[in-house]
């Protein structure tokens, strides 16, 4: 057998097989003879012919036409075969990536389709996602179809996701190789986010006293493209203190204590989305004030106008009044200012 252009073609060559027949004749007359080819002993050509010469052609090699090829010829009930000759397809086809979307949404999905029409299966793929402007692979997944030239994988779009794309790549085995394709990158996708991160904001601003009116809101700004709002959960120390499910913000509101004091936590969650913020509250306790000013009373929830207050009191009637509304008394003294 001889192969044109050569046993080892790239890819997409044409490829002919010729079995060269020679038959010794008295004969004016070319004797016809039979000419079978095979492939990995497999028959999948004959032909009969009066010629030295018989060929086989193949368009376009692919890997599945790589194997082991011979031919046989059989005149007048008397048969000859060929040794093996091994034929080898380096590469593989380019690859085909097309994605169900080019917008999507934070916590969303992105089906990836990659295929290689020109081949047969089993193929084995590999599928890369990768964010734009960014060095290294976000996320990998791998599947050998076995029947199918194709398959189909499902990534998540994940926070920080602005702009993302695809990266495909075909190895199909040979022999004892594997051979694989370049890899071919899909089109962009562009990331809206779900929400916003969530901010805290916390009344009164400044200085925070105990029997203040203290307020603690967590809000987010959600993009009209969610069709439902995230779960919004305020805790202390790990403790939940406030939680909302159908709108933006969740509100923690209490009468300011000492314990109030610590480290406040506003986690937002909506699908495969968490985003995080952290906030330090620290209460000071009526102890802690020391020489308090007129100004300062007055700003109290508890602060009655009608009440006197005299410069030179250590215990002046209306804090008397304000502490025993919540149950204790500030022992300091009020300066008129």
């Amino acid at each position: 057998m001889e192969f044109l252009p050569k046993q080892l073609v790239q890819n997409g060559e044409n490829l002919t097989l010729q079995c060269i027949v020679d038959v010794s004749t008295t004969s004016h007359v070319k004797p016809r003879h039979q000419v079978l080819f095979y492939k990995d002993d497999v028959l999948f050509h004959n032909v009969s012919s009066t010629e030295n010469t018989a060929s086989y052609f193949i368009p376009q090699a692919r890997v599945y036409n790589a194997g082991t090829y011979k031919c046989t010829v059989i005149l007048n009930n008397k048969e000859k075969t060929s040794v093996d000759y091994q034929v080898l397809v380096k590469g593989v086809s380019h690859p085909r990536v097309t994605l169900d979307k080019k917008e999507a949404i934070e916590g969303g999905v992105v089906m990836v389709n990659c295929s290689v029409p020109e081949e047969k299966a089993p193929i084995h793929f590999t599928i890369e996602k990768f964010k734009l402007d960014t060095k290294g692979v976000k996320q990998k997944r791998e599947k050998t179809s076995q029947n199918q030239n194709f398959v189909t994988l499902e990534f998540t779009v994940e926070e920080q996701d602005h702009v993302i794309l695809f990266q495909c790549q075909a190895g199909i085995v040979s022999g004892t190789n594997v051979e694989k394709s370049v890899s071919i990158r899909s089109e962009l996708v562009t990331v809206t986010e779900s929400f916003s991160n969530p901010k805290f904001h916390i009344s009164p601003e400044g200085m925070i006293t105990e029997g203040d009116q203290l307020l603690i809101k967590c809000t987010i700004q959600v993009t009209h493209l969610v069709q439902a709002f995230p779960e919004i959960i305020i805790q202390k120390d790990k403790a939940i203190v406030a939680h909302s499910r159908h709108g933006n913000e969740a509100t923690f509101s209490v009468m300011a204590m000492v314990e109030h004091s610590g480290n406040y936590t506003c986690k937002v969650e909506a699908s495969r989305i968490s985003k995080v913020s952290s906030i330090v509250v620290n209460i000071t306790g009526r102890a802690a004030l020391g020489s308090v000013g007129i100004w300062q009373v007055k700003k109290w929830p508890c602060w009655n106008p009608g009440w006197p207050v005299r410069a030179d009191a250590s215990a002046p009637a209306c804090l008397n009044e304000c502490f025993r509304a919540q149950e204790g008394c500030l022992q300091g003294r009020v300066h008129a200012e």
